[in-house]
């Protein structure tokens, strides 16, 4: 399964938190899969969020961190003191950035010790890793932190992700089938880019801020997919996606969450697909077998969900099934 932990983006929740008392998330997300759990960008609130849906430090197997920001990294430390505590040995393979790689190496030789006995891995964009035998990750390209804005050249270090979750059999049920799973990380759009995610089963998008001239259509946000970007990359993908997770909405000027998606819904429908596209939410849960959502009334898993928009802004979306809605 894969469950979302991450509400709107993390480090905008510290500014809104503060000045107006509110209590908004960030965090990241969670999927398992052949008993395998891996955790992407633990960002700050990740293991707050993790504990009051069902999972702890148990539960993990494997960090990915796509780049050395804090609302992708803030709970990594976090993780790493858990470990030690509750677990004692170090299991948790880390898989990170050039950064984040250089500052841990840097500690591991302070202390002595080699990164290959920290299970340490440095990722590389456009290079392929066996997460284990059956979980394979491809680091794809991001554009996203800008070294020199004047030649738009952005840092080379950070990157995206392409998961191949492999087939495998299970005792009574039958074959699981092979599952992709896409996530853009922070990034920009660039020419081409869906080509990385075009055979994602499920893509997991982070849209970030939404402006005027973005919505318009005449600038790209230089850091971010924004909306243009979104818009881009699935009238690129020819392969349809079941799931199109909207990820890191920015809470800075109104809740635009429902009226985005709708938008978007209007360019899968123009191309004939039945791509479900959902603004991500803390707890909402995707079954990686059946490819369906939990529903927050009965906790079954429907291929087909309605969401319920929340009376205040920001407030917590919820996903019903067919059987916990009341049609005419």
């Amino acid at each position: 399964y894969f469950v979302n932990l991450k509400g709107l983006s993390s480090s905008s929740p510290i500014i809104y938190n503060s000045t107006f008392g509110t209590h908004y998330r960030g965090g990241g997300f969670y999927f398992r899969w052949n008993h395998h759990g891996v955790v992407v960008d633990p960002g700050l609130h990740f293991v707050t969020n993790m504990h009051e849906h069902g999972l702890n430090i148990t539960d993990v197997d494997t960090v990915v961190i796509t780049h050395n920001h804090i609302d992708h990294k803030g709970d990594m430390q976090l993780l790493e003191d858990l470990e030690y505590q509750i677990v004692g040995t170090p299991k948790i393979k880390w898989f990170v950035c050039k950064e984040i790689y250089d500052d841990r190496h840097t500690e591991l030789e302070r202390e002595n010790r080699h990164p290959e006995l920290a299970n340490l891995f440095l990722i590389e964009q456009g290079k392929k890793y066996d997460i284990t035998p059956f979980i394979t990750l491809r680091a794809t390209r991001t554009d996203h932190i800008l070294i020199d804005e004047a030649q738009n050249i952005y840092s080379p270090t950070t990157f995206g992700c392409m998961f191949t979750l492999a087939e495998y059999d299970v005792n009574g049920i039958g074959t699981i089938p092979e599952r992709t799973l896409g996530y853009t990380s922070d990034s920009t759009y660039w020419d081409n880019m869906e080509q990385d995610y075009d055979s994602a089963d499920l893509l997991i998008a982070n849209i970030s801020s939404i402006r005027e001239k973005d919505l318009l259509m005449e600038k790209k946000n230089p850091l971010h997919l924004g909306f243009s970007g979104c818009i881009s990359l699935l009238q690129g993908i020819s392969q349809a996606p079941k799931f199109f997770l909207l990820s890191e909405f920015w809470n800075g000027i109104d809740d635009v969450r429902f009226s985005i998606s709708k938008q978007l819904r209007r360019i899968t429908q123009h191309k004939g697909w039945e791509t479900t596209i959902l603004p991500a939410e803390i707890g909402m849960e995707i079954d990686l077998s059946c490819m369906g959502v939990r529903c927050s009334a009965c906790g079954s898993y429907s291929k087909r969900v309605s969401l319920v928009k929340p009376q205040e802004a920001f407030g917590e979306i919820t996903f019903l099934c067919e059987e916990c809605i009341l049609s005419p």
